[in-house]
Parts: structure tokens; sequence; C-alpha cells
């Protein structure tokens, strides 16, 4: 009974790794976190009024960013009918943090 257990388990361990082996898809992920300034400077500058600014380009930079035409004109730097990827843009609330990360599947399997 011990052996057919053991078996058992080898045949499954190599049925498992062979499937993963074969529906493996490579992918690749960069992400930055950036932050993002008022270009508002004075010496009677209203602190609040700045970051408001802050807040509202944060809040707005993502939807740019994942925008087609920002899509467009990317994929047309690269010389590609498309990009191949995923944008994902991201504020943390209430800060001017920023955090852009693009995800894609790797196409060249000699990689």
């Amino acid at each position: 009974m011990k052996w057919r257990f053991l078996i058992i388990l080898v045949i499954c361990g190599v049925v498992f790794c062979g499937y993963k082996r074969l529906t493996y898809s490579p992918y690749y992920v960069a992400s930055s976190t950036f932050t993002i300034n008022s270009s508002i400077t004075s010496e009677n500058s209203n602190t609040y009024i700045e970051n408001a600014t802050v807040n509202q380009m944060a809040k707005s930079f993502p939807y740019i960013l994942k925008s087609g035409a920002f899509k467009e004109v990317l994929a047309q730097d690269f010389g590609l009918q498309s990009v191949p990827g995923t944008i994902e843009a991201e504020v943390m609330e209430n800060t001017n943090l920023f955090t852009l990360k693009v995800t894609a599947k790797i196409k060249n399997d000699n990689v």
C-alpha cells in the first residue's frame, strides 16, 4: 500500500509539473513611485492652495496615463500597433505620491 501511494504521488507531481511547464507564461512588471510637486512658489503663497493644486494634479495624472490617446502616442513612439501591456496608475490617498505600474507578457520565449 505504501508503494502505491508513493507511485501515485510521483505521478501527480510529474503531471502537475508538466502542466505548469506547458502553460507557463512569463511576464514582467515595472513600477515606479514618485511625487508630483506644484510649480507655485512665492513668498506669500498659501500652503493650503499649493496642497490642493498638487492633490488635484495627482488625481488627474492617472486618467491621463490610462487614456487611449496616451497609449496611441506611446505605441507610435515604440513603433507598435498597440501597447502590449497594461498601465496602472495610482495615487496614495491625501498625498502627492504617485505609483505607475506596467505589466506585460514576454513574447520571446528565449528570454
